[in-house]
């Protein structure tokens, strides 16, 4: 039967792990008695708990949890940072105390929203401007790209409507000179059929008569009569 210590320590870590952000696996070579208060200060004052646990226990308790991942992290002896605050709040303490203090500290690793990182990940988050920055360097390039889709939406309606346009400009132009055409007066209009014409009257040997001008003949003297 597991003693009750034992059975307390899995219960505690099991409620850690539930109600954690971010779980960061440290080892413990190498790490001084003072070495850990100060660890354990300096991530304090971020609401971030540091424990160190049996690896065991620890496995135990991810597994109750719901994230067995955790205990990937358990290798040799294990300090676990723990927070149910910010997380990078958590990794940026940690890091700020290895780079000040020399530490010997190493990191194994963390658990996140599901995901193993590796110690090259948290060092990547740690690098990471304060949320305060982040959330208002973000919010500047969202409004940046929102000012960009709103110039780039209004600029092509123009663009699309002189595009659709353009067809219709063209077959007004084309209908308007066929009208024009069928309109103009150069153009060839068909003869109306015409009645056959009676020809003229012409004599036997089919040829017509000239009138004859008649010379003016002069008075001749009457004859003498008798």
């Amino acid at each position: 039967m597991p003693a009750p210590k034992k059975v307390a320590q899995v219960e505690l870590l099991t409620e850690r792990f539930t109600d954690s952000s971010i779980v960061v696996g440290t080892g413990l070579t190498h790490m001084t008695a003072s070495d850990m208060v100060e660890l354990r200060r300096a991530l304090r004052t971020q609401q971030v708990e540091y424990r160190v646990v049996k690896n065991t226990l620890a496995a135990i308790a991810a597994d109750r949890a719901g994230r067995p991942q955790i205990a990937e992290l358990l290798t040799g002896p294990t300090g676990l940072v723990i927070t149910a605050g910010d997380a990078l709040d958590a990794v940026k303490a940690l890091e700020e105390y290895r780079q000040t203090s020399k530490s010997a500290l190493t990191v194994s690793g963390a658990f996140m929203d599901g995901k193993l990182l590796t110690p090259a990940d948290v060092g990547i988050l740690a690098s990471l401007p304060p949320k305060p920055q982040l959330i208002a360097s973000l919010t500047g390039q969202l409004q940046a790209i929102l000012r960009g889709v709103v110039t780039t939406l209004n600029a092509p309606q123009q663009h699309v409507v002189s595009v659709l346009n353009a067809p219709l400009q063209a077959i007004a132009t084309v209908l308007q000179r066929y009208v024009e055409v069928q309109h103009s007066p150069e153009r060839p209009q068909d003869s109306a059929p015409q009645d056959d014409q009676p020809a003229p009257d012409s004599d036997t040997d089919g040829s017509s008569e000239q009138p004859q001008d008649s010379a003016p003949q002069d008075d001749q003297p009457a004859p003498d009569s008798d």
